[in-house]
């Protein structure tokens, strides 16, 4: 095989429909546009940019144009050998500050490389140490605004074990949807551990501690950065303990100098990657920094269309924990987003998400645009 010379050609910007709200704000519609890389012999890789506005690092506008003004890339058969390598020298090619485009390119270089060694992408980023078939990857659900407790007996119903709520700041309201969930879980037959909880740092610090004990009582297998990182790891650091396992998750994109900090007070149990705001190779590293020193690591989605959750789904694979389900149940952006409207994964079945067997990211849901 010689040496390819891939060039790099995106798409139209479109909007997908969504509606979610965070303490963080709301959002009705994201930006996204799919990112081809493609060679001479007819291969073509493809990723998805969409960091969604407000939340990720970086903006779409610039991001578009960082990846429109980047030249062929070239591939030689030994940079097959060590795909992580590879990976990490395409993503390099745009700014670290441009992380959702670094993943985007990353992405359509696994769907290429994994289409030229006929394996499909998420055996690319395997540790070398842990070679061999991946296992199926537990799941947690989003549940919705309305009716949280209707949602999670149809969540449960379908295979999830593992049911995620958005603490928003009225934490009387808060209780009394917590109480009805968990009477629910109780009733399925599920206990401590299916409930996982995420304030998106919207608790202050002064509540912070009657907060945390309040929540404890349901028992959730994280709760994900209750307040700003730097006013938690001062509050722990003082002598404080957390009566939950604290997650991280923002605060890995949006102040990543508190990491080191955040793992140093011992009291984090899980780091929460979203690849689309953190580039392919930052999820690696900090996973690798987290295992480290004994943390597990979840992936999440951050709301892409198909392609960009495949790929997020093939990082998790890789990575993820077998123990701490991964925020992947499929988001509402993935059915406007298809050729086939309400197109469902076939990798994700009764609340796991399962390894595919054909190369790169061409599976029958990430359809090409």
């Amino acid at each position: 095989m010689r040496a390819a010379r891939c060039r790099v050609r995106l798409e139209k910007r479109r909007e997908l429909e969504l509606n979610h709200t965070t303490s963080n704000g709301s959002w009705t519609s994201r930006p996204s546009a799919l990112v081809h890389l493609f060679s001479k012999d007819g291969t073509t890789g493809t990723g998805e940019l969409a960091p969604l506005p407000g939340y990720s690092p970086d903006e779409f506008d610039a991001a578009y144009e960082a990846l429109s003004d980047l030249g062929p890339l070239e591939i030689d058969p030994p940079d097959l050998a060590k795909p992580r390598i590879l990976l990490a020298r395409i993503e390099a090619m745009v700014p670290r500050s441009l992380p959702s485009a670094r993943f985007a390119l990353s992405s359509a270089a696994m769907d290429w490389v994994g289409q030229q060694e006929g394996i499909p992408a998420w055996e690319l980023l395997i540790p070398p140490t842990e070679a061999g078939k991946a296992d199926s990857v537990p799941l947690c659900a989003l549940l919705p605004k309305d009716d949280p407790a209707g949602a999670t007996r149809a969540l449960v119903g379908a295979g999830y074990t593992c049911v995620k709520y958005k603490v928003g700041k009225d934490l009387k309201q808060a209780t009394q949807e917590l109480k009805a969930i968990s009477e629910v879980l109780t009733q399925e037959g599920l206990g401590g551990g299916s409930l996982r909880l995420d304030a998106n740092q919207g608790l202050t610090a002064k509540e912070l501690g009657d907060a945390l004990k309040a929540l404890s009582e349901y028992a959730p297998d994280i709760l994900e950065e209750p307040i700003a990182s730097a006013e938690l790891v001062a509050w722990l650091s003082a002598g404080n303990t957390s009566p939950c396992a604290l997650g991280i998750d923002e605060s890995l994109f949006h102040a990543p100098s508190m990491v080191k900090a955040w793992l140093g007070t011992h009291q984090t149990a899980a780091v929460v990657l979203k690849p689309t705001c953190l580039g392919l190779a930052r999820c690696l590293d900090i996973a690798e920094q987290a295992r480290s020193v004994g943390v597990d690591v979840t992936v999440s989605h951050c709301f892409e269309g198909a392609i960009g959750y495949t790929a997020v789904a093939a990082v998790a694979i890789a990575i993820g924990s077998r123990k701490l389900p991964s925020g992947l149940a499929p988001p509402s952006t993935l059915s406007v987003s298809t050729k086939r409207a309400g197109a469902a994964p076939p990798f994700i079945a009764a609340g796991y998400l399962t390894p595919w067997d054909t190369s790169g990211l061409d599976t029958e849901f990430a359809v090409r645009g």
